[in-house]
């Protein structure tokens, strides 16, 4: 498999999504579009600021900045055009070529509490794991298998965490991962998806993406 055709299909695995029912706001979690209807369209214009999140209007995701983590490289930014789906950045795994999707939103909730034990969160969680559904029945993938869940602690942030094996239609399995927590009433998804033969090392650098995205989401507003 080529580094293009295999960085296109980590690309796919953090994209696609079920349709949402036109009546309801559908979340991220980030590339299939988790975090909603038409949370990370291909086609959607890039935004002027790729680094960092706008405060205007409706934006749920205030003044956070998505942070650099030590062997990612940081990719496309995207402002969602629907308010309540928020923001996404892509992020790449130098060293494996393992690709992550964070998605900060509040999917229309006016209330988000900092608690993963939250029917809101579990079933933000449920959502994302029903959008890896959708796409192997899709045919996306050849194979899905869900292989545990899970609370975790990174730093002084609890947050939830599923693991799937996902196999391509080529036969190329994929280690692919939901992370899900809450902060300052947003949710903040992440997608990363690598190929399995290098989940040793790749859960290293996804161990120093999730400590850098708690940092971040740790500091206090700029004035």
């Amino acid at each position: 498999m080529t580094r293009l055709a295999l960085a296109l299909a980590l690309l796919l695995v953090a994209c696609g999504k079920p349709p949402a029912p036109a009546a309801a706001p559908s979340a991220p979690m980030v590339a299939v579009p988790l975090a909603g209807d038409d949370a990370a369209s291909p086609d959607a214009p890039a935004p002027s600021t790729p680094n960092g999140i706008e405060s205007k209007g409706a934006a749920p995701t205030g003044d956070f900045t998505f942070p650099d983590a030590a062997g990612w490289q940081k990719l496309e930014f995207h402002r969602f055009e629907r308010p309540e789906l928020g923001v996404s950045h892509g992020y790449r795994f130098a060293a494996r070529g393992g690709q992550a999707t964070v998605f900060v939103y509040d999917d229309g909730i006016e209330h988000i509490p900092d608690d993963v034990e939250a029917e809101v969160v579990s079933a933000q969680f449920k959502r994302a794991q029903a959008e890896i559904d959708y796409a192997g029945q899709r045919g996306m993938y050849k194979e899905v298998a869900l292989q545990g869940e899970r609370r975790v602690q990174v730093g002084a942030q609890e947050m939830l965490h599923a693991h799937y094996r996902l196999v391509m239609p080529n036969g190329v399995a994929l280690g692919s991962d939901i992370y899900l927590f809450t902060f300052g009433g947003r949710f903040l998804k992440v997608r990363v998806s690598y190929e399995e033969s290098t989940t040793p090392i790749t859960a290293k650098g996804i161990e120093v993406l999730l400590e850098a995205l708690v940092e971040a989401t740790a500091r206090p507003p700029q004035a």
